[in-house]
């Protein structure tokens, strides 16, 4: 794939949420209240944007629809070894893996991902495939649940 870090591991959709959706001028994170906004708007305008750019990167990245998507359910926080920090999140679609595969090759960002791989969550800890850390982490929370 040609994503710029992690080549050659399995990862799961992954971004950021985007300083600009939550209303921040050019993008930018500064925020001092003159534009009539309130801490608690802003507060609740963010933790939106976190979820919600939850749902737009699997949407990116798989092509799977967002209709078809659950609402993201936060599972757990963490830091990479090069301490980035991921927060890990679950969201169930109602479409089958037929249709997941069908759809990665039409995702508007098809070109971070080149294959799509199926793993049962009840024998996760046997899984020999090169993961990302936060892939591992993932399982971890799933099994967890």
């Amino acid at each position: 794939s040609a994503v710029g870090t992690h080549a050659g591991l399995y990862n799961g959709p992954s971004g950021h949420p985007e300083p600009k959706n939550v209303g921040f001028p050019n993008g930018t994170s500064d925020w001092d209240g003159s534009d009539g906004s309130s801490e608690p708007e802003l507060t609740a305008a963010v933790l939106k944007e976190i979820f919600q750019s939850a749902v737009d990167e699997v949407v990116a990245e798989t092509g799977v629809p967002p209709e078809t998507l659950s609402e993201p359910q936060l599972m757990g926080f963490m830091a990479d070894p090069a301490m980035k920090p991921d927060v890990l999140f679950l969201l169930r679609t109602t479409l089958d893996s037929g249709a997941l595969k069908d759809g990665i090759g039409k995702a508007q960002e098809a070109w971070e991902s080149d294959r799509l791989v199926f793993w049962p969550l009840a024998t996760a800890d046997a899984c020999d495939l090169p993961l990302t850390a936060v892939t591992r982490a993932a399982f971890q929370c799933l099994k967890e649940l």
